[in-house]
């Protein structure tokens, strides 16, 4: 009689990408990435075309992600949402083909990103602009201590000819950090402040791109800033990520 043993499954890292929707559509447009009926019908629902882009850009690199997981074209991958609340055609993203993987994605005003990994992945972008925008109706994110640093910031805020503040700046990257942590199933919205990052705020610079790295309670959070494109993102999940932007 002969036995075999199966090999334990090979650990994946989570995978992520990102870029100007331009980039990703002309960078996936070789490949066939159909969408299914119901995202077709919300992209068609917006009443941008610039809104409607970014949708289907980020649902087309969502099964990019995945597929360079699986090992499959990406156009065989079945991308469906379900709102945990109402039942529509929205909320967090799953793959119903491939059980064992998860997905996340975020579009934002002409950028889009998405993440793929054998485990819960969250991930999250915002822009920036030049007009400083004054954050203090989303005060209710923030836990104290992240409250006083910022204020410390804005209060040593000198140049005024700066394309984002630094406090503005900074109260972005704990927005983003906190949505992952929402799509990540980890808190919900009314526990944002739950969550204190203090110990990771520091002034970035926007001269230069810049991707880091760094772990919290038992998570691993991988950044990006981009000054060309005014965008600042953070993916999180158990695991390092392997980016791959889009340019």
């Amino acid at each position: 009689m002969s036995h075999s043993m199966s090999k334990p499954p090979r650990a994946r890292r989570g995978v992520l990408g990102w870029g100007a929707t331009r980039a990703v559509l002309d960078a996936l447009a070789a490949q066939d990435i159909p969408l299914t009926q119901e995202e077709r019908e919300r992209a068609n629902a917006f009443a941008h075309d610039a809104d409607r882009r970014d949708f289907i850009a980020a649902h087309r690199l969502v099964r990019a992600m995945a597929a360079s997981i699986i090992g499959a074209p990406p156009g065989t991958i079945v991308l469906r949402q379900r709102c945990d609340t109402c039942g529509g055609p929205h909320g967090r993203p799953t793959l119903p083909d491939h059980p064992g993987l998860h997905v996340s994605l975020s579009h934002a005003k002409g950028v889009v990103a998405a993440a793929c990994g054998d485990r819960p992945v969250g991930i999250d972008l915002e822009r920036w602009n030049a007009s400083q925008p004054d954050h203090s109706d989303l005060d209710f994110a923030l836990a104290p201590a992240e409250r006083k640093r910022l204020q410390s910031m804005a209060a040593s805020d000198a140049d005024a000819d700066a394309p984002v503040s630094p406090a503005a700046l900074a109260f972005l990257r704990l927005w983003v950090r906190k949505e992952c942590l929402v799509k990540l199933g980890r808190i919900t919205l009314d526990q944002l402040d739950s969550v204190d990052f203090s110990a990771f705020m520091q002034t970035e610079s926007v001269a230069q791109a810049a991707v880091t790295h760094f772990a919290h309670q038992g998570l691993h959070y991988s950044e990006w800033l981009d000054p060309e494109l005014r965008v600042v993102g953070t993916a999180v999940g158990d695991g390092p990520f392997d980016i791959h932007p889009f340019r």
